[in-house]
């Protein structure tokens, strides 16, 4: 019985992450990742929120990104965080975001999101991260 249990669970876990890794795939596409590119211009951070002026420097539209985010102090319920704006940005523009959090941070990484066929693109080797250093009070 104990054999058919692991067999049954092995073969159920194998299934999970072929379908996770499935999806995953399917919400990147290296040559649509290819045309994005966004620098961030200017960030700073209150308690409540952080302020970004986000361009747009290639010629492929951004519909969003996401913002992922480690706070300063591990002992917080919020030490980690992510939040998906999903606000375009036109090629060779500059939008300006803010974007409700708790605490302090020492890291964010924004990740934007492209659109194909009515599908979110998630760009990750697009993505930008800001160090504490780079986190300055407003």
């Amino acid at each position: 019985m104990v054999v058919a249990l692991s067999f049954l669970l092995y073969n159920w876990s194998i299934q999970q992450a072929q379908d996770r890794t499935a999806e995953i795939e399917k919400r990147t596409d290296p040559l649509v990742c290819e045309q994005i590119g966004i620098s961030i211009d200017g960030v700073c951070q209150d308690f409540r929120s952080i302020r970004l002026n986000i361009s747009n420097t290639n010629n492929y539209e951004v519909v969003g990104f996401v913002m992922r985010s480690v706070g300063l102090y591990p002992e917080d319920d919020d030490y980690i965080q992510t939040k998906t704006h999903m606000e375009s940005i036109s090629p060779s523009h500059i939008e300006q975001f803010t974007v409700l959090k708790q605490g302090t941070l020492s890291q964010i990484k924004i990740i934007p999101l492209a659109n194909k066929n009515n599908k979110n693109i998630y760009c990750e080797d697009q993505s930008i991260v800001k160090e504490q250093e780079d986190l300055k009070q407003c």
